[in-house]
């Protein structure tokens, strides 16, 4: 290298040191972040919503009878003995009957051994024992 040019750098070398020296007492000294906190503060979550375990809470008939393997008489049987109520596990939407799927499903995790149907039907077992 030329004696010239080392000339040259070392005087941009010092202009450079100049400048960030300037710079530097123009720009305002940031304050440090305060310390976290010695309480910690929970934050509010929002708990996920529930997964619906049906994509659709009302089903027409046929398709009832597809996902839950009942027949079209065992339901019609069960409103005509009023165990299934229209409005809460089945209703009549244009002349279509519409089941409840959640309703449908309570009703049958509520049966109990006073209903007659099962009633009779224990007490039948018994006797061929």
């Amino acid at each position: 290298m030329r004696s010239s040019d080392s000339y040259v750098i070392e005087q941009l070398m010092e202009r450079i040191e100049l400048l960030a020296k300037e710079i530097a007492a123009r720009t305002p000294v940031r304050a440090p972040p305060p310390p976290p906190s010695p309480i910690p503060v929970p934050t509010p979550t929002l708990a996920p919503a529930p997964a619906p375990a049906y994509p659709m809470k009302w089903v027409k008939l046929d398709r009832y009878v597809e996902l839950s393997g009942d027949t079209v008489d065992a339901v019609q049987s069960r409103r005509k003995a009023g165990k299934w109520l229209d409005g809460i596990q089945c209703k009549v939407v244009d002349k279509r009957l519409w089941i409840n799927l959640i309703e449908a499903q309570r009703w049958v995790e509520e049966w109990d051994a006073s209903a007659p149907m099962l009633s009779a039907g224990a007490s039948r077992l018994k006797a061929k024992k």
